[in-house]
C-alpha cells in the first residue's frame, strides 16, 4: 500500500497555489491535488485602493518618500481572503513584512477606510465648488472692467491684454478707485493704450503716495 504525503508548494504572488489535500491510500489519481490561481491585483485595482486609504499605510500611518507602498490582503489568502477591494488594504514594506499571514488587532476595518475616502470625496467636491464659484465671481468682475470701459470710452470693444492689467489693478485697491482713474483717462485719452498708460500713472502716483 502507497500513501501519499501531503504536499505544499510555495506562494508567489501572482503565482499558482496548491492546497494541501489529504493523502488517500491506494494509487494516486489524476486531480488529487487541487491548483487555486492566486487572483492578481491591476493596476487600476492598485490605484483605487491606494486612493481610498489616502496613500498612507493602514498599520502605522506612513507616507511616501518616506515608505514604499504595497497592497496587502487583510484577511490573507493563506488564511482563505480573496483579492476582492473589501480585503485589500495599503501597506507599507515593513509592516506587510512583519505581518505576514497574521491577521493584526486593532487595524482599521476596511469599512473606515470607505468613510474616510467618501469624506475626502465630500471635500475635494466642496474644493471644486468653491473654486467654480471663485471662476465665476472673477468672469463677472472682468466683464464689469469691460462695460465701465467701454462706456466710459464710448467703444464697443477693448483691447485684452489692457483690461487684463486693469482688473489686476481692481483686485489690489478695488474698483472705486479704479474705475475713477479709468474715467479721467477717457476724459484725457483717445485710445486704449494711452488710457492704459494714464490708468498706469495713476496707479503708480497713487502707490507713492502710500509710501509717504
Amino acid at each position: 500500500m502507497i500513501t501519499m504525503k501531503a504536499l505544499t508548494l510555495p506562494i508567489q504572488e501572482n503565482s499558482a497555489r496548491t492546497c494541501r489535500l489529504l493523502s488517500q491510500p491506494g494509487k494516486p489519481r489524476a486531480g488529487a491535488f487541487l491548483i487555486m490561481k492566486r487572483q492578481p491585483i491591476t493596476k487600476k485595482l492598485r490605484f483605487a485602493v491606494l486612493s481610498r486609504d489616502g496613500f498612507k499605510c493602514r498599520y502605522c500611518g506612513g507616507e511616501p518618500p518616506d515608505v514604499k507602498l504595497v497592497i496587502d490582503h487583510f484577511i490573507a489568502v493563506a488564511k482563505g481572503g480573496t483579492g476582492d477591494i473589501e480585503n485589500l488594504i495599503t501597506s507599507c514594506q515593513p509592516c506587510n513584512a512583519g505581518k505576514s499571514d497574521r491577521p493584526i488587532a486593532g487595524t482599521p476595518s476596511v469599512q473606515d477606510g470607505v468613510q474616510r475616502a467618501e469624506a475626502l470625496l465630500a471635500d475635494q467636491n466642496e474644493s471644486a465648488k468653491a473654486i467654480r464659484r471663485a471662476m465665476k465671481r472673477h468672469i463677472c468682475a472682468r466683464q464689469d472692467v469691460v462695460d465701465f470701459w467701454c462706456s466710459a470710452s464710448g467703444r464697443a470693444s477693448v483691447d485684452k491684454g489692457t483690461i487684463s492689467v486693469i482688473c489686476r489693478y481692481v483686485e489690489e485697491f478695488g474698483p472705486d478707485l479704479v474705475f475713477g482713474w479709468i474715467q479721467r483717462a477717457a476724459d484725457k485719452c483717445h485710445s486704449d493704450q494711452s488710457m492704459g498708460r494714464y490708468v498706469s500713472g495713476c496707479r503708480r502716483c497713487h502707490k507713492e503716495d502710500i509710501a509717504k
